[in-house]
């Protein structure tokens, strides 16, 4: 059986596409960003489903999956394909508006995702020099240091604010 998935794309006037997944490539799940061939371009499309039965015809291979983990719920996605149907609008306009700005945007080499990404913090060696030596630091502040201290890979900003 193909391997194929249904996705959508931000252009108006088209439904879901059917597109076959290469061996290469891992089956994304509903809610996952994908690159795939829309007549001589590549665009940035969501994967809504996967077809119970595939169409006859000969379907275009997925070019990449741009996310590990889905960008959206597929609660969401169901919620946004709902939307779509219900206002007319389509699908692809519904995803977007449900998804981050310039999810959709052409992925480019280099360039920023329109992702939101999180900062963390971890400690430096002088860091760990200044809460070894016991130097004279606020309470807050030796909090703060322990608290990196004890967490190798870092601390989200937030959390540490």
């Amino acid at each position: 059986m193909p391997r194929v998935v249904s996705v959508v794309v931000p252009v108006p006037s088209l439904d879901r596409l059917d597109y076959e997944v290469p061996p290469a490539l891992p089956v994304p799940e509903t809610g996952t960003r994908v690159l795939v061939p829309l007549g001589p371009r590549v665009v940035t499309g969501c994967v809504v489903d996967r077809p119970p039965a595939p169409s006859p015809e000969a379907l275009k291979p997925l070019r990449d999956v741009l996310d590990v983990e889905p960008m959206l719920p597929a609660d969401v996605v169901g919620l946004a394909l709902w939307v779509g149907e219900y206002y007319a609008c389509g699908p692809g306009a519904a995803l977007a508006a449900a998804m981050p700005p310039r999810a959709f945007a052409p992925a480019r080499p280099g360039s920023a995702s329109g992702c939101r990404s999180v900062r963390v913090a971890s400690l430096t060696p002088a860091g760990r020099a200044r809460l070894a030596a016991g130097a004279s630091l606020g309470k807050r502040q030796r909090e703060a240091l322990e608290r990196l201290a004890a967490a190798p890979a870092g601390v989200a900003v937030p959390e540490l604010a």
